[in-house]
């Protein structure tokens, strides 16, 4: 016995390798393997070398318009299309859900499972008798919510879309890229997709070029028609310059005039994509327009609760008709004014809270795979899963607890 230790002992001290070790440095050098070449080549050398580079996005805080002129005149913008894209995947749920099975598997089983969790909460926060009339509103905000931020993940958000010129204004200039123009290097070129164009990247880390005026114009006229008036000017101008002297033909003129009203500049070749699609809560206006429900339904079921009594915290009439026995009454009256900014102020709240939470995430995301590449940024996506679920719990459980508050008289201590 004391032999085959010593023999056990020797080939440990001679320098034998640990098989399991071997291995997972044979794994080890496999994943930096694909690591260089998600994150470094990939990007940096074999996109750009077949002019397909990473694009920055442009980054806008208001949602982008697809239609600017509908009859109505309002804005037809990306985060519409994206609502209303997380309304018709409710719309499916709802309707695969019609006809529930006695025993829930599946589909089902997980959807009922955060139904029954949800509902457990309600009851928790605000008794089993209210919980039936209040858990259907701030269960939708959850699902809404919820939805809107998990099919922003989805590929293709916020990097398919409609190809127009780069503007410069006031409000926004963009960088924009050339796109590919030579057919025999589009990728769909004599197909049905031939009017699919991307956009021409040559280099690693090209955050494109700042657009102009004058380029806005230019790449108006060369890639969509469209002469402005400055434009057409000086396409009037050049034609009379060009107007042929005695004894030359007008055909020739006119021939020549055409040749130079197509000569365009480097600036024209600026162009950017406005997505089809993009996350519902990166825009303001959504996030705003469930906040003013959400405080709405705080004082729906404050009144419902309570009755008009409930507005006495807001103006607190009765603490200063009694005046004359309470005179600290006064400083009730002037807290009940606050808690009307205290109101208002929790709308902004709620709004700003949803809205830069996941403004910001998209935003990462577009940081990550321009410096990185391919690979690091599946990390921020499983960070972005978390915090789409964590942002529509978060709206579920606070108008939750304001409701809760709303319906509980805050004069029960003097009863």
């Amino acid at each position: 016995m004391s032999h085959g230790h010593d023999d056990h002992g020797h080939a440990a001290s001679s320098g034998a390798v640990n098989p399991v070790a071997l291995k997972g440095c044979i794994y080890l050098l496999i994943g930096l393997g694909i690591a260089a070449l998600a994150c470094g080549v990939l990007p940096y050398v074999v996109l750009p070398n077949l002019g397909y580079g990473i694009a920055v996005p442009v980054i806008t805080i208001f949602g982008e318009p697809l239609v600017k002129d509908t009859f109505l005149g309002i804005k037809f913008t990306n985060t519409l299309v994206a609502l209303v894209l997380v309304d018709i995947i409710i719309a499916v749920i709802a309707y695969t859900l019609r006809n529930p099975q006695r025993v829930p598997k599946g589909f089902q089983g997980g959807f009922e499972l955060i139904v029954d969790y949800l509902y457990g909460v309600t009851k928790n926060v605000v008794g089993p008798k209210d919980a039936r009339k209040i858990f259907p509103l701030i269960a939708t905000f959850f699902l809404v919510v919820l939805t809107a931020n998990w099919t922003k993940l989805l590929p293709g958000f916020e990097t398919v879309g409609a190809l127009h010129c780069a503007e410069s204004s006031d409000l926004v200039t963009m960088s924009g890229y050339p796109i590919h123009v030579d057919e025999g290097s589009l990728p769909f070129s004599g197909s049905a997709l031939s009017n699919i164009h991307f956009l021409k990247v040559e280099k690693g880390l090209d955050s494109g070029d700042k657009a102009t005026e004058a380029g806005y114009e230019e790449c108006e006229a060369k890639y969509f028609g469209v002469t402005h008036e400055a434009s057409a000017a000086e396409g009037e101008a050049l034609t009379t310059d060009a107007t042929a002297p005695e004894g030359e033909t007008t055909e020739g003129a006119q021939d020549t005039a055409t040749e130079e009203t197509h000569e365009f500049s480097e600036a024209a070749d600026r162009l950017v994509v406005t997505p089809f699609l993009r996350g519902a809560a990166t825009d303001l206006n959504f996030t705003l327009a469930l906040a003013i429900i959400a405080m709405f339904a705080v004082q729906y079921y404050g009144v419902q609760k309570l009755g008009l009594g409930y507005f006495s915290k807001f103006v607190n009439l009765p603490a200063l008709g009694n005046l004359g026995k309470k005179p600290m009454g006064l400083m009730d009256f002037v807290v009940g004014l606050l808690e009307v900014l205290s109101e208002v102020s929790k709308i902004i709240s709620f709004a700003f809270r949803l809205f830069g939470v996941i403004f910001a995430g998209g935003i990462l995301l577009i940081v990550a795979t321009f410096l990185t590449g391919a690979l690091a940024p599946a990390a921020v996506y499983g960070i972005e899963f978390f915090i789409g679920a964590i942002q529509a719990f978060v709206f579920f459980i606070l108008p939750l607890v304001l409701i809760n508050l709303a319906m509980v008289s805050h004069h029960a201590e003097d009863h």
